[in-house]
């Protein structure tokens, strides 16, 4: 009986051994290939601003450096580990975008140019249709079986996306503050 304890625990030993071995070399693994970065959000024709934050926080924390890479060209000079990274960011974009999308988007040479061609294609900015269809948008939300908290996060989100789409076009403190009530009474609160 001492020798069946004896080695039940001896395989218990072994198993936890082999199990904190193969975490440590799955851990070091990813962070020597980092090949993947998954967010919640696929871009997809009508969620770029959203899915833009949130692929740019993700890349930021993974590195600031990686982050660098959406808005400085290349150095003069061929490097290496830049190229490298590049392609690590690149690739992460693309991972996080709809296929049928993405299918059309790898012909750009650097995590950059494709990272200005979707600012090009899916962020005009201040596009007064995108800009009313978000107002009629938000008035058109019903809760619907909805928490009031699911309900009120849904309306953060489409008057976040009113508020980069139409930012405050003012100057003076007070005109500031006059359109900032104007925004709070159109949503209520």
């Amino acid at each position: 009986m001492a020798e069946h304890d004896s080695q039940t625990q001896l395989i218990t030993e072994l198993t936890s051994q082999l199990a904190r071995i193969l975490q440590t070399n799955n851990e070091n693994q990813s962070q020597r290939h980092p090949d993947s970065l998954k967010i919640s959000v696929t871009l997809n024709n009508s969620n770029y601003s959203l899915w833009s934050r949130m692929i740019k926080v993700a890349i930021g924390g993974k590195s600031e450096a990686l982050l660098n890479h959406l808005t400085e060209d290349p150095p003069e000079t061929n490097n290496q580990k830049w190229n490298q990274e590049d392609l690590v960011v690149f690739s992460w974009i693309i991972q996080n975008i709809e296929p049928q999308i993405a299918s059309n988007l790898t012909q750009f040479p650097t995590a950059k140019t494709l990272w200005n061609a979707l600012i090009t294609t899916y962020s005009s900015g201040k596009d007064k249709l995108q800009t009313f269809d978000l107002h009629v948008k938000a008035n058109n939300i019903r809760q619907e079986g909805k928490s009031t908290e699911e309900l009120w996060l849904k309306l953060q989100g489409i008057w976040g996306e009113i508020e980069i789409r139409d930012p405050n076009p003012m100057e003076h403190p007070n005109d500031i503050v006059k359109y900032n009530n104007i925004r709070t009474s159109e949503r209520g609160r």
